[in-house]
């Protein structure tokens, strides 16, 4: 059986600088502690533009970076892009 170690004045330290954070996610069940979700959710966009970018693909890591992040947003990638290319036209 393993015993525990005081906590060392760094710890401390952080925890005294995120305790408002620390409250609010002990408070509100619908705030995580940790960032999976969110890791998960980008890691095949990191993935994808760094292995085109090593490719020499930079337009093709732009395109890819737009859909993944409107995928991210919840906006439909075909539509914005529509509107964004539309509105770029008008202004042209």
């Amino acid at each position: 059986m393993s015993q525990l170690n005081p906590p060392s004045g760094a710890t401390l330290k952080h925890i005294a600088k995120h305790w408002g954070v620390l409250i609010l996610c002990l408070t509100d069940g619908r705030i995580e502690m940790d960032q999976n979700t969110v890791e998960r959710t980008i890691r095949p966009i990191a993935i994808g533009r760094r292995h085109r970018i090593l490719a020499g693909v930079q337009r093709w890591v732009i395109q890819t970076s737009l859909i993944e992040n409107c995928r991210v947003d919840g906006i439909e990638p075909h539509i914005y892009m529509t509107r964004r290319l539309t509105l770029f036209l008008e202004r042209a």
